[in-house]
């Protein structure tokens, strides 16, 4: 999705989706402190190329540019904080901007093209659509497509940001008629597969589970659903509680 879209157009791509093909996955990961972690002096280099205009609001924050290219130890002093090559100050009016333009220009585009690369030969309904609001990220479609994705997704972003993907419950897998059982099954076949064709995918392999816990992202049965920007998508009658 391109800057601009509401995440009402995003959550009603979503449901189109799934309604269409009611046995693709949806995948909603989460990253682990995002605007903490991510590394600041590639965040504020896209954001002061991006938006040039935001360039003295930035050198004011953080004193001076060049500090943003020192690598200097954390401590519990200010100005060590504001100099971080790690992670953005709490009330840092750039953070947001500075993450999702980043998160947007250097993972999300490399995705796309890897999907428009083995979508070729697939119908318009086959295709995955992938989305990101600042640190919410959305992958919808083929299984086999979704899990992919997501692993080259865990991979660029731990080499290029330092940035980490949850692997327990916040980190949640859906498909309209897959039971959890059946979805988890899926999940893990297609994940062996896409391992064996790229090794260098393993090490951000996921676990998964069928129960809330800590042991791997969560898998939502068929029956139940879940929430994505804030709207319900599921079974009627998960939509029927919801509201």
């Amino acid at each position: 999705m391109r800057v601009g879209h509401s995440r009402e157009k995003i959550a009603k791509a979503i449901i189109v989706v799934l309604e269409a093909n009611p046995r693709h996955v949806l995948l909603l990961p989460d990253i682990i402190n995002a605007f903490n972690t991510i590394r600041r002096k590639l965040s504020v280099e896209r954001l002061m190329e991006e938006v040039p205009e935001m360039t003295p609001a930035i050198r004011y924050s953080y004193q001076v540019y060049a500090a943003l290219i020192e690598s200097v130890d954390q401590s519990d002093n200010q100005e060590s904080m504001g100099k971080s090559e790690t992670g953005f100050t709490q009330g840092d009016s750039a953070a947001s901007a500075g993450f999702s333009l980043n998160h947007a220009k250097c993972l999300m585009e490399p995705l796309r093209k890897f999907a428009k690369e083995i979508e070729a030969n697939l119908t318009p309904e086959e295709q995955t659509f992938l989305a990101a609001l600042c640190d919410d990220t959305m992958l919808a479609g083929p299984p086999a497509t979704v899990v992919t994705l997501y692993l080259k997704l865990r991979k660029m972003a731990k080499d290029i940001y330092n940035l980490e993907f949850h692997q327990g419950p916040k980190c949640k897998a859906y498909s309209p008629a897959r039971t959890a059982r059946e979805l988890q099954k899926v999940l893990a076949d297609e994940q062996d597969k896409a391992t064996l064709a790229d090794s260098s995918l393993a090490p951000y392999a996921i676990q998964s589970n069928c129960a809330n816990n800590d042991d791997g992202i969560t898998i939502i049965d068929k029956s139940n659903g879940t929430r994505s920007l804030g709207v319900p998508i599921g079974s009627d009658a998960f939509k029927l509680n919801y509201i």
